[in-house]
């Protein structure tokens, strides 16, 4: 035992002692790859960049290493900031030292992005940092810096310049927009940003085009100093321009004063006024704002102040334009005094004008007949501006529906038919006319036709009954859905007719009322629940209702006098009507149920045909003068 653990020993220690050097252990691999030192980019293309290198080596330069970490970040990389750099993936393997390398990183935002790189080997030793590069993604290039601002012109408040555009790139292209900017001192690069930006300034034209503006709100007597950029979609900046200075004239000449104002109507609630147009500058240029006023005494410059100022008054045209306003709100029957002030953008006011007054009036006639059968059936538009009605104003003794602004003025003929055009009503949301016509059809039978209210419009036929059957009056229902009329279906002695409903849009009528009733004036309640007409029953004609739906129909009024033309108030809570009562046709009202009538008419002509305007706060009617001709006139009610 003691032999064999000798020898075991001893071989143990031969074989340490051996001087075969290949048994001898291997130093570790401490050596990195070198540091690559010409990392570069090539040019870039929207949002990638491409990466070129030489190859480093192993260790060293000598040999070919295993890996590369390529990293980019929005600012300069360092070994401190290496590990907060974003790592490019999927780089390509090192090739043998020496050979030219290439990468793609894409993706990248706009701005700019700094690359660097390091190598390493199989253990892995690490290079140092590579050198250091950058490259910014998008454009870059700033539009080109405008050097011809110019001062045009000015006036107390304004300065107008023009430049040349500059483009996106450079000189090229069409920038995105300008920033102009004023201010109280010298524009530089260090007080630019709190310099005064001008808003509202046109987007710039292509490069070499002419460019002017206005820069308005100044202040007179105090000197501004303007410069501007060019801005291209990439919020690019221009250098700041050339600057410009100017001082405003302190303007102290006021408007001229007006001296023709006039009152041209003063028809119940409102007075419209007309004026000439004064300048900025006595009689030149455009003065900046109106105050009119009116008030119950006559207006001074001491009272000036206790007037009512008028609100909502256009600002001035040019000097010499015809101006003219309607105030409303006014008491009826009530004397007013007015006038008015110019200024201008410096509140330089003119002297006060002329003292117009006019007292406002109750009761207007808006039409002047001359032929026989006059102006009559009036209506209002669903805006109450306009008044349609039928009149006979030329020689061919027909009637033809005619327009007229519901405060007076010039009328307007819409129709030309061969026989008689009239009955006219708005459509229920007013954007059309409907009539009665006679000579539009082939057979000269009367039937309802349809046109926009417009001078030279075409009419088109929207309702007709048959042949020689005669419709004699009409209402739409408050929803335009259908219309009620009566048809004459004999003539003398009875005189006979019907009465239907049929959807406006067209289809088969429906008997409202046989015979055994002759209607007249039909009118459908603003509620749509009811439809008013007069008929002549026991020798005298008076109001009746009846529902849509049909049954016998209800009286409102009774006794000897005869009660014609129910008009529903907009509410549905009135009627008025024409009645004999008082020995004379006058217009009454009344509730919807037929109680409490008044008089509202007391001329010894005969009033006939009322109709509320849509406000319910006015009546027109059609009234005979001495020499029996019909006009159209209008009630403001309280």
């Amino acid at each position: 035992m003691q032999i064999r653990y000798w020898v075991s020993v001893f071989s143990i220690l031969s074989i340490g002692c051996s001087e075969d050097k290949s048994t001898t252990p291997s130093l570790p691999d401490t050596t990195p790859p070198a540091a690559v030192q010409d990392l570069a980019i090539a040019p870039t293309v929207e949002d990638r960049v491409t990466l070129y290198w030489t190859a480093p080596g192993d260790d060293g330069s000598g040999g070919q290493a295993s890996q590369y970490e390529i990293r980019y970040m929005a600012s300069p990389i360092t070994e401190t900031l290496w590990d907060s750099a974003a790592i490019a993936s999927d780089p390509p393997e090192p090739a043998m030292s020496g050979e030219i390398q290439s990468f793609d990183i894409s993706g990248l935002n706009w701005g700019e992005w700094f690359f660097g790189l390091r190598t390493a080997d199989e253990v892995p030793n690490w290079s140092a940092l590579s050198n250091v590069v950058s490259a910014t993604i998008g454009d870059t290039t700033a539009p080109g810096t405008i050097s011809d601002l110019f001062v045009s012109s000015f006036n107390e408040s304004s300065v107008t310049l023009t430049w040349t555009a500059s483009g996106d790139d450079g000189f090229e292209g069409k920038a995105a927009e300008y920033d102009l900017r004023h201010a109280l001192v010298t524009i530089t690069d260090e007080n630019w940003e709190t310099a005064t930006r001008v808003q509202a300034i046109q987007a710039p034209d292509s490069s070499g085009t002419e460019e002017t503006f206005t820069v308005t709100d100044l202040e007179g007597g105090q000197e501004y100093f303007l410069a501007i950029k060019s801005i291209d979609d990439r919020a690019n900046e221009s250098e700041i321009s050339n600057m410009v200075s100017v001082t405003p004239i302190l303007d102290d000449v006021p408007p001229g004063q007006v001296n023709d104002l006039a009152v041209t109507s003063a028809i119940g609630h409102s007075a419209t006024l007309m004026w000439t147009a004064p300048g900025n500058n006595g009689f030149e240029g455009m003065a900046d704002e109106y105050d009119l006023r009116y008030a119950l005494a006559i207006i001074t410059e001491e009272s000036w102040d206790e007037a009512i100022q008028v609100q909502d008054v256009p600002s001035p045209e040019s000097p010499g334009t015809e101006e003219s306003f309607k105030i409303s709100g006014l008491e009826l029957e009530t004397p007013y005094f007015f006038a008015i002030k110019t200024a201008d953008g410096a509140l330089n006011w003119s002297e006060l004008s002329n003292i117009v007054s006019a007292t406002t009036a109750a009761n207007v006639r808006l039409t002047f007949s001359s032929r026989r059968q006059g102006a009559n059936r009036s209506t209002w538009s669903p805006d109450g501006q306009t008044i349609a009605f039928d009149a006979d104003f030329r020689i061919r003794n027909n009637l033809q529906v005619h327009l007229i602004p519901a405060s007076g003025g010039a009328t307007v003929r819409l129709t030309n038919d061969p026989l008689d055009a009239d009955n006219a009503a708005w459509t229920p949301i007013g954007n059309q006319l409907t009539f009665r016509a006679a000579g539009l059809g082939e057979d000269g039978t009367t039937e309802i036709w349809i046109m926009d209210p417009e001078l030279g419009a075409e009419p088109s036929l929207l309702i007709r009954h048959g042949a020689e059957k005669f419709i004699r009056n009409y209402s739409w229902s408050p929803d335009g859905s259908r219309i009620v009329y009566s048809v004459q279906v004999s003539f003398e002695p009875d005189y006979l007719k019907e009465t239907y409903i049929v959807p406006s849009s067209g289809g088969t009528p429906e008997l409202l009322l046989s015979t055994d009733w002759v209607t007249e004036g039909l009118a459908w309640s603003p509620q749509g629940e009811q439809i008013a007409f007069y008929s002549m029953r026991d020798e005298t004609q008076d109001i009746y209702v009846i529902s849509p739906a049909g049954g016998t129909p209800i009286p409102l009024t009774a006794g000897s006098a005869h009660d014609i033309n129910p008009a529903w108030s907009p509410d549905g809570g009135q009627i008025a009507f024409a009645s004999n009562r008082s020995g004379n046709y006058d217009i009454w009202v009344m509730s919807a149920t037929g109680e409490n009538a008044t008089q509202l008419t007391f001329d010894p002509w005969v009033q006939t045909r009322p109709a509320w305007s849509p406000d319910g706060k006015a009546l027109s009617y059609s009234a005979l003068s001495g020499d029996s001709i019909a006009d159209i006139w209008v009630l403001y009610l309280e």
